[in-house]
């Protein structure tokens, strides 16, 4: 892969994942699903603040605290001291910068990880103490009533969490007023497209039979897509945000697209749904990142129907290829986004023409790589950019070595 397509595609994974749910700058904060149904339920947490630290007989760091308030009910360490050689600090600092009498921090302890500390440093850490506050004790009072009338809180953590325990449970009581409120909070442009999805989904559990009979969280979504054709709904309002006029905000439209996909009924909609957003060019950097982001999606498997193979040669093995009208049209997009204005345009559309080349069937690869060779030779021909048409001749070079 090129280098300026590599770090554009990390300049749009930053844009198009802004840190709302979870902030990803800490490493540990990317196992911990804080909004799962079952989360709390094996794990322990407290909000903390440090009295002072000394060293035992032992040669280890005892850290004296206070509990400021809990996550959930029972705090796991009774004699409010914690040893630093039997605790995980979430930082990549050393303990010295942080024990200092004030110092706030989150504890967390469950059944499978010793206990770790994340320490309060700024707002955002602040902000996701008194989420995590919020949340243990929803968690604890285990009531329908509550968990429909937080779900539409301002903390969009908060509201994560109600929604994917309303979907998550067997059944619900709601009221009236509750379809209302999920109502709103599905409208509401300024949320997070992840929380606008499972308020649409809540909708469609009340007023549809919707139902979740095995509690099961981790294959919620793909398991809905394909079992429930109510869920039709969801897809149509989705398609309206993407494609409306202005579509929905950047930080969203990558989530949309990739739940779009889901819906396996609607793939010849869904591939020219991306074309037109790959294709419909603006000025504004925010239209040249989607725009990236929509092209890049032409990738995704689950637009094309799949056919398994047997390979030729001496290790002979079962191959899942693909083939079809929409693979075709997916790269006959990228050809033509290849003599596209925007030079960042121009190398991705021939990366993800290349790229599409190796998921076709061995007949129609042939004849896809064939094509893409003499695209971007003509293409290198005529780029006037250094930098592309560099990058064009490395994936040339690929398509040509493989």
């Amino acid at each position: 892969m090129n280098n300026r397509f590599k770090y554009f595609l990390a300049g749009v994974f930053l844009i198009v994942f802004p840190k709302t749910m979870v902030f990803a700058d800490r490493y540990w904060e990317a196992d911990a699903d804080f909004v799962a149904p079952q989360y709390w339920d094996t794990h322990q947490a407290f909000y903390g603040t440090i009295v002072n630290s000394y060293t035992n007989g032992a040669g280890d760091t005892a850290i004296v605290f206070n509990v400021i308030d809990k996550v959930t009910p029972d705090v796991p360490v009774t004699n409010h001291t914690l040893l630093a050689s039997q605790t995980i600090l979430w930082e990549d600092s050393p303990w010295s910068d942080h024990l200092r009498a004030g110092t706030d921090f989150l504890f967390f302890e469950s059944n499978q990880q010793p206990p770790g500390l994340q320490f309060i440093e700024n707002e955002s850490d602040t902000n996701l103490a008194k989420s995590l506050i919020s949340i243990g004790k929803i968690h604890e009072r285990r009531d329908d009533q509550i968990l429909l009338e937080f779900c539409t809180s301002q903390d969009d953590l908060v509201t994560k969490y109600c929604l994917n325990q309303i979907l998550f449970r067997p059944e619900m009581h709601y009221r009236g007023d509750d379809l209302h409120s999920l109502t709103s909070l599905r409208d509401d442009a300024g949320r997070p497209a992840e929380i606008r999805i499972d308020a649409e989904e809540a909708i469609l559990k009340f007023t549809k039979g919707f139902t979740n009979p095995e509690g099961n969280y981790d294959s919620l979504r793909r398991r809905f897509s394909v079992v429930n054709p109510s869920l039709n709904d969801e897809y149509f309002w989705i398609k309206n945000l993407m494609s409306g006029k202005p579509p929905a905000r950047r930080a969203d439209m990558d989530y949309l697209a990739d739940r779009l996909l889901d819906f396996q009924s609607f793939k010849v909609d869904n591939v020219h749904l991306l074309a037109s957003l790959a294709n419909d060019s603006e000025s504004s950097y925010d239209g040249q990142v989607i725009r990236v982001s929509m092209c890049c999606k032409l990738n995704d498997l689950r637009l094309f129907d799949s056919h398994h193979y047997t390979t030729d040669g001496y290790n002979r093995q079962d191959v899942l290829g693909y083939i079809g009208p929409n693979l075709e049209f997916a790269f006959n997009t990228c050809l033509n986004l290849i003599k596209d204005p925007d030079p960042a345009m121009r190398s991705t559309a021939a990366f993800i023409a290349c790229s599409l080349t190796r998921c076709a069937m061995p007949a129609e690869q042939k004849v896809l790589k064939q094509r893409a060779k003499e695209a971007l030779k003509l293409a290198i021909t005529t780029e006037e950019d250094r930098l592309t048409k560099s990058e064009f001749r490395e994936t040339l070079n690929d398509l040509e070595t493989r």
